[in-house]
């Protein structure tokens, strides 16, 4: 079940080929306060600067497609010179950088790992992630009176109960379970190693390990953000 409104918020890795996102991300990431009481302060004015400064990506390509078609309009009529050349040539450019965040846009939706960059199929990537949308969405659940409901609220608040009642913790009944099969004993040494704290470069490298466009976690900040923009 989508609901549209309410949504959280989730990062998109186009955003971190945008020639402003890093100094963005360096003016506004509160220099105090830990990583939990930063976040909401930051994605609130991220939410601010896609809408200001990135945009939509579907408008700003058809912007920079009507601009080509009217440059190319121009230069029949009139000829080509050399500003017109230019001005064509940081159309094309700002057409490349569109259709590169598309592009990843896309493939963030659809989840691709296999993905090639370079190819462009962002209508095959469109379709995936339109299908995942369908098939995640609950058009109806059947309820315990046997009849099927429709209504959105109810069936949120049924899945809500579902899966409060599937992770209930019953309470310890206090038998415990008699394994007849021997383990390996864990010397002083590996018990030290699990017992100890977890270091920044430990953090850093299972950071980096990870894929950029991974789901993002509770923040909805995926590994793209930080890899790209040296929270480390």
């Amino acid at each position: 079940m989508t609901a549209a409104r309410n949504r959280p918020f989730r990062f998109l890795a186009p955003w971190v080929m945008h020639e402003q996102f890093s100094p963005f991300v360096r003016t506004t990431w509160p220099q105090q306060g830990d990583w939990a009481e930063n976040i909401p302060k930051f994605t609130k004015e991220l939410v601010r600067w896609n809408r200001n400064v990135f945009g939509n990506i579907n408008k700003r390509k058809e912007q920079v497609h009507r601009r080509l078609e009217d440059l190319n309009r121009k230069t029949t009529y009139t000829g080509s010179t050399i500003r017109l050349e230019q001005i064509r040539r940081e159309l094309w450019v700002q057409l490349e950088e569109v259709l590169a965040q598309e592009e990843v846009m896309w493939l963030q939706k659809s989840r691709c790992n296999w993905y090639q960059h370079g190819d462009r199929n962002t209508r095959y990537f469109h379709s995936v992630a339109n299908s995942r949308r369908r098939r995640n969405r609950i058009e109806a659940l059947k309820l315990d009176s046997r009849e099927w409901s429709y209504d959105s609220k109810v069936i949120m608040e049924m899945g809500t109960k579902f899966f409060e009642s599937l992770y209930f913790e019953e309470p310890d009944t206090g038998n415990s379970i008699i394994f007849d099969v021997g383990y390996p004993m864990i010397d002083n040494v590996q018990l030290n190693n699990l017992g100890r704290q977890i270091n920044n470069i430990e953090i850093k490298r299972a950071l980096f390990d990870m894929s950029p466009l991974k789901a993002p976690g509770p923040d909805g900040l995926n590994p793209s953000f930080s890899k790209v923009n040296g929270m480390w």
